[in-house]
């Protein structure tokens, strides 16, 4: 009976050995695998025409930081469709990235695409 139970015992402490070293390897693989960005600066630039309308400019600053392998292809600014946005513009200020819109349901996208990602740098935005 005695050596049954030390097998028990051997084989709890076993799952929980194993459990906890499956913990820590899927906490650590999230934290290599981070992605974030953060917005240090922005600056608005704006002109209100005569006939009503404003001309917009956003100078915007992001800072990316991300694995090589896992990073932000696109950048994305939404509006509310109800807002007219006419002739839209956007490019990255000393790297290549393509500027494209698009229109869901309810928002207005503008979307900055880098095809080899915004991999970890500062990135200006107009």
């Amino acid at each position: 009976m005695g050596n049954k139970i030390r097998k028990c015992r051997k084989s709890h402490i076993l799952l929980f050995s194993l459990f906890f070293i499956l913990l820590i390897l899927l906490s650590l693989s999230s934290f290599v695998f981070a992605k974030e960005y953060s917005n240090p600066s922005a600056a608005v630039y704006y002109n209100l025409n005569s006939d009503g309308t404003i001309d917009v400019v956003e100078w915007i600053t992001y800072v990316v930081d991300c694995q090589d392998s896992d990073c932000f292809y696109e950048i994305f600014y939404f509006f509310p469709k109800d807002l007219k946005i006419i002739n839209p513009t956007g490019y990255c200020q000393e790297v290549n990235c393509n500027f494209r819109t698009s229109i869901t349901d309810n928002t207005y996208e503008l979307i900055l695409r880098k095809e080899d990602g915004f991999k970890s740098g500062i990135y200006c935005c107009l």
